[in-house]
């Protein structure tokens, strides 16, 4: 299966590439496209093992000038059309309901009746006040279409699939499934570390690591009392 991955941006490069190469192992040749500059269409990575190419695609940064310091990069893709007839895919997957590349992807997809998937990694970015007023007008009005018209909807959590239910995600397009974990590299361990925690995650107020925070100092004054 050829498969179109359409990015507004990618923040973490070998993370997405990491993605991109296990999804190709599993017999798929995977295309991944994100917002660059206006120019031209340019391939920035090509798997020589996988049928992997990434691709930088023109558009156009349309970042609000009141929200720069809280929303940085929210493009629109540039001759979308172009691309999508270029590479012919047979799926579309599409990145967050909460950008107009994703809205795009969506309209490319219907318009060349090829299935889309949403994924959604969370709903909300917590960024403060003004983005949350934002991003709730955007929700109930651009990504309800978005939710409407995608073929199936992939959330990580029961929670997620909850709220989009608010923004008129059909039920029978949602499916849960939490992100895989490459069990060859993370596995249990048969040495034990006490006290120790990790955290793996971006620090950003959506990931909940204040709640972890604060659980801690509960567990640890728990402990220490019964000490």
């Amino acid at each position: 299966m050829k498969i179109l991955i359409a990015y507004p941006y990618i923040a973490y490069q070998e993370v997405a590439l990491e993605f991109l190469e296990k999804l190709a192992t599993c017999g798929n040749e995977v295309i991944a496209i994100f917002a660059g500059d206006r120019t031209k269409i340019s391939c920035i990575y090509e798997s020589s093992l996988t049928q992997v190419k990434l691709y930088r695609v023109p558009s156009m940064e349309l970042s609000p000038t009141v929200a720069k310091n809280i929303v940085q990069h929210y493009p629109c893709f540039l001759y979308l059309s172009n691309v999508i007839r270029r590479v012919s895919p047979d799926l579309i997957v599409v990145i967050s309901p909460l950008f107009l590349a994703s809205a795009q992807a969506v309209k490319e997809a219907i318009k060349n009746k090829k299935p889309s998937v949403l994924e959604v990694h969370g709903v909300y970015a917590e960024r403060g006040l003004l983005l949350y007023m934002m991003q709730n007008i955007y929700l109930h009005t651009i990504s309800r279409w978005v939710l409407k018209n995608s073929t199936l909807i992939r959330c990580l959590h029961k929670d997620d699939a909850v709220e989009l239910t608010k923004f008129g995600a059909p039920l029978d397009k949602i499916r849960i499934i939490p992100n895989a974990v490459d069990t060859n590299l993370f596995k249990p361990s048969k040495e034990r570390e006490e006290n120790s925690l990790i955290w793996v995650g971006r620090m950003v107020p959506e990931k909940g690591l204040t709640y972890l925070i604060k659980a801690l100092t509960i567990v640890i004054k728990e402990y220490s009392l019964k000490d």
